[in-house]
């Protein structure tokens, strides 16, 4: 990729995950290191480019990458079948989008075009997907229209916001009834253009969205820590999950964001 091309995507994110658990931040562009906590401020990205992340420079791996670097993707954290849950891998490791799009129309014409909000749209997706056995996604303004309708497999859905010209919410279910993972945390905190997340499961919506002053690198650096420390403190998954929520409604205030869980019926 050039870097040129590197940069003018960067005007859209907060950070991006690099190699070797870098990932590189467009405030000050500061390069952190979820695994050791290691940071460096580099001021300007040519001084970024120039750094070392384990074997090459942040401008060697720019040059080596393809654009689907800046693919997002949720991830249920354990798939409809699953009994484990992982702990987050380094960056730079995603895949290429996978899954496939379907034609928003198919969701927008289920409600009036003159009476719809984000919750409305929220409820028609519920209908469509919330007992499905794989992921699906929809990108919705703030007006309730989908701008974005993506299908993935049993554990994650993945999608570009290249195409998308301002904010949105983000909408996808949870085969495993799940609360957020932390991948879906960490591509909510990395998107400028991502104002909320919600993952749907069959009883509960879990909701996040960021207020004025949201600190997308304190935030995922702790929220990793915290999801990464309770693999070894709990038993089962259930209790991880009820961990996370617990620090997501603690910090709320700090982080500048708000959580919700909202219960459904099924």
């Amino acid at each position: 990729m050039l870097k040129q091309t590197f940069l003018s995507e960067m005007k859209y994110r907060n950070f991006i995950d690099l190699a070797n658990g870098w990932a590189l931040f467009r405030k000050k562009w500061v390069l952190r290191n979820f695994d050791t906590d290691e940071r460096i401020v580099c001021k300007t990205p040519e001084k970024a480019f120039a750094c070392d992340i384990g074997g090459l420079t942040v401008g060697d791996f720019v040059e080596r990458a393809n654009i689907d670097i800046f693919t997002l993707r949720f991830d249920g954290g354990r798939g409809s079948g699953s009994g484990k849950r992982k702990k987050p891998g380094a960056g730079g490791n995603l895949p290429p989008p996978d899954g496939w799009s379907d034609l928003p129309a198919r969701m927008n014409v289920q409600l009036r075009a003159n009476a719809r909000n984000v919750d409305d749209m929220l409820d028609v997706f519920r209908k469509n997907h919330v007992l499905d056995k794989k992921e699906s996604l929809i990108l919705v303004d703030e007006d309730g229209f989908v701008m974005q309708y993506r299908h993935g497999n049993e554990s994650s859905v993945s999608f570009s916001e290249r195409q998308i010209s301002g904010s949105y919410v983000a909408i996808h279910n949870h085969p495993s009834n799940s609360g957020l993972s932390s991948t879906d945390l960490k591509n909510f905190a990395a998107s400028k253009k991502q104002v909320a997340v919600v993952a749907s499961g069959r009883t509960q919506d879990y909701i996040i969205r960021k207020t004025n002053g949201f600190k997308s690198e304190q935030f995922t650096s702790q929220m990793l820590k915290t999801y990464n420390s309770g693999l070894s403190k709990v038993k089962t998954l259930k209790e991880h999950d009820q961990l996370m929520d617990e620090w997501l409604l603690a910090n709320q205030r700090k982080y500048k964001y708000k959580y919700e869980i909202r219960s459904r019926k099924q």
